[in-house]
């Protein structure tokens, strides 16, 4: 057979290069690309794939951008009942007709349920949910945990295959029918977790910027909204000051203006009842976790309802000893008595006595975040996260068809 060599102008007469299939990751807010996604979108990219994100413009889009992440803005709604949910829907049917989207990859409730109906009518070749934690849980009342089952349910019939984190969330979605065990895979959460590690050797420099140098540190990371127990969080606080009156507690985060949750008001107020201001320090929404995370002596993370808290595994590559509430999630990553405690919701006696004890015996925190970083290295190493991902992508779309 004769090898046929094209000219350049031969090869523009023969048609446009097509391009290859779009895989579109849809979050709600900017935040999730940023701070949840992009190592995924990355790898995928590297990988081969075509890979853009969606959500509701914001700060958290440029790392995206500026990591050669195409972004594409949407206007979605937070609440989960709200008028412009329609009108988010026909918008979203027309971005994945017009950018021809191959596989469709939601995120976050809201953007998850509007993804996938869009999805539905725009005919999506292939549609992917990550939960990142249900909204319906063990603690929740009957009346709400039902029809979220119901609504979880009907949505997975527009879902071609779930990623769960948890591997709670993952029994729930078979027991549930919202999938088959075929379509579903515990995705888990990861960290890159030698970044933190090396993070740890930063911990005087950040203690002497921090102005903490001989207090005891307790760390927590996350927003300031109710569920994440920010009410305990506090009076544990104010019960700890008065067995360690130096004691400070360093908040790594903050509110986003769309927190339905008027949380940044009322903890003002809250840690002026306590009287506890001169106790906290904080940072703001921040990329340089890690290196505040260094200057901790311990981790807590009180919150009512998580999926896979991320925030734990970077405490644990940290080597942080970890006290969390015994939930969904945090009791998958936590080993009560190993690598840090696990207490019941709601009880800010029991966090305050954990937390004192910990302060108390340098040598078990140091025992417990060894455990806690080697636990983390052998489960929780991004890598892996990203390794199961990429085997189910190559199932759906093989890396020829792009």
């Amino acid at each position: 057979h004769a090898t046929i060599t094209l000219e350049p102008e031969e090869r523009d007469s023969v048609g446009p290069e097509q391009p290859s299939p779009l895989v579109l990751h849809l979050a709600t807010i900017d935040t999730s690309i940023r701070y949840l996604l992009l190592p995924q979108l990355v790898y995928l990219r590297n990988a081969g794939y075509n890979v853009a994100c969606a959500s509701n413009p914001g700060p958290g889009t440029e790392a995206a951008q500026e990591a050669g992440i195409p972004f594409l803005p949407v206007s979605i709604a937070r609440r989960l009942f709200s008028f412009r949910h329609p009108v988010t829907v026909w918008r979203l049917w027309r971005l994945l007709r017009t950018q021809q989207v191959r596989i469709l990859h939601v995120h976050t409730p809201v953007a998850a349920a509007l993804g996938r109906v869009a999805a539905w009518l725009a005919r999506t070749p292939v549609v992917f949910y990550t939960a990142h934690g249900f909204h319906f849980h063990e603690n929740q009342p009957r009346r709400y945990r039902i029809p979220l089952m119901l609504v979880e349910r009907l949505l997975g019939k527009m879902t071609d295959h779930l990623f769960s984190q948890s591997a709670e969330d993952h029994a729930a979605a078979l027991r549930q029918h919202i999938a088959s065990a075929g379509a579903a895979t515990i995705l888990s959460n990861g960290v890159d977790v030698e970044s933190f590690t090396h993070a740890a050797e930063r911990r005087e420099a950040m203690r002497a910027e921090l102005g903490l140098v001989e207090q005891p540190v307790v760390a927590f990371t996350g927003r300031f909204v109710r569920e994440k127990g920010i009410a305990e969080l506090l009076r544990a606080l104010a019960l700890l000051r008065e067995r360690f009156p130096q004691l400070r507690l360093l908040i790594i985060g903050g509110s986003l203006p769309s927190d339905r949750d008027p949380a940044e008001a009322q903890l003002a107020t809250m840690i002026e009842q306590l009287g506890i201001q001169d106790a906290i320090v904080t940072t703001g929404f921040t990329d340089r976790v890690a290196d505040f995370l260094s200057a901790a002596d311990v981790f807590m993370l009180p919150s009512y309802r998580e999926g896979m808290p991320r925030s734990i595994l970077e405490a644990m590559a940290m080597g942080l000893p970890v006290v969390a509430t015994d939930i969904r999630g945090c009791r998958e990553e936590v080993v009560d008595g190993v690598t840090g405690f696990l207490v019941p919701l709601r009880d800010a006696g029991t966090l305050a006595d954990r937390i004192g004890h910990l302060i108390d015996d340098p040598e078990l925190r140091r025992r417990m975040g060894a455990a806690g970083q080697a636990r983390a290295r052998e489960l929780f190493d991004e890598r892996l996260v990203f390794e199961r991902l990429f085997r189910v992508y190559r199932r759906y779309l093989p890396l020829e068809e792009t």
